[in-house]
C-alpha cells in the first residue's frame, strides 16, 4: 500500500534476480520512512554495478536504512560501493549498511565517507577488514552531525584489528561529540 512508512523484508533465503530486485526498488511506497533490506546469503542476486544502481530507486523520503548485501567474498567492488553511496536519500539520518566479505579497498571507504548524506546522525558499516592508515581519513569525511559511528569488522581478516593508533584517528577525526565504537567478530558461512 502506498500509505505504508515502515518495511522490512527478509530475502536470505529466497532467490532474487536483479529483474526481480529492480521491480521491487521500483514498487516501494513513496511515503517510506524506513527500510530494512536483507539480502545476506541470497544465492539468486549478484551485486553487480547494474543492480547498485536500482537503489537509486530508494524513496527521497527513506530516512532509516538498513542494507545487508549478499556476503560472497570477493563481490562487492569499490565501483558497487561508490554507486550505492549514489543512490542513498538526502534525507537519510539512519544507515546500517553491512559489506562484510567485500573486497573493498581503503581508498574506497575513506571516500565513502566523504559521500555520505550531510544529514546522517548514525552510521553502522560492517565492513570485512578496516586498516590504521585509513582510518583517519575515513573518520575526517563523515557528516558533521554524525553522533554514532559502529564500525562492526570481521576477526577472521585482521587478526590484531584496528590498534590504538588507529583508534585515535578514528576518534580525532569524527565530528566533536561523536560516539566512536568498534567491534570485531567471527565471520561464518550461511549455516
Amino acid at each position: 500500500p502506498s500509505s505504508l512508512t515502515s518495511l522490512e523484508l527478509d530475502l536470505r533465503r529466497n532467490r532474487i534476480t536483479a529483474v526481480g530486485f529492480a521491480d521491487l526498488m521500483h514498487s516501494l511506497p513513496s511515503r517510506l520512512t524506513s527500510l530494512v533490506l536483507d539480502l545476506n546469503w541470497n544465492l539468486g542476486l549478484v551485486w553487480t554495478l547494474d543492480v547498485a544502481q536500482e537503489l537509486r530507486g530508494l524513496p527521497p523520503s527513506l530516512i532509516t536504512l538498513h542494507l545487508n548485501l549478499p556476503s560472497r567474498r570477493n563481490e562487492t567492488t569499490d565501483d558497487v560501493v561508490h554507486e550505492i553511496t549514489r543512490a542513498l536519500p538526502a534525507s537519510l539520518t539512519s544507515l546500517q549498511l553491512d559489506l562484510q566479505g567485500s573486497s573493498i579497498t581503503d581508498d574506497c571507504l575513506a571516500e565513502f565517507g566523504h559521500a555520505l548524506p550531510q544529514g546522517l546522525v548514525s552510521l553502522k558499516l560492517g565492513c570485512s577488514a578496516i586498516s590504521d592508515a585509513v582510518c583517519g581519513r575515513f573518520a575526517r569525511g563523515m557528516p558533521r552531525g554524525l553522533a554514532k559511528l559502529h564500525i562492526d569488522r570481521d576477526a577472521n581478516e585482521v587478526s590484531d584489528g584496528i590498534s590504538q593508533v588507529g583508534m585515535e584517528a578514528l576518534r580525532e577525526g569524527v565530528p566533536h561529540g561523536c560516539q566512536v565504537a568498534v567491534l570485531a567478530h567471527h565471520w561464518y558461512g550461511p549455516g
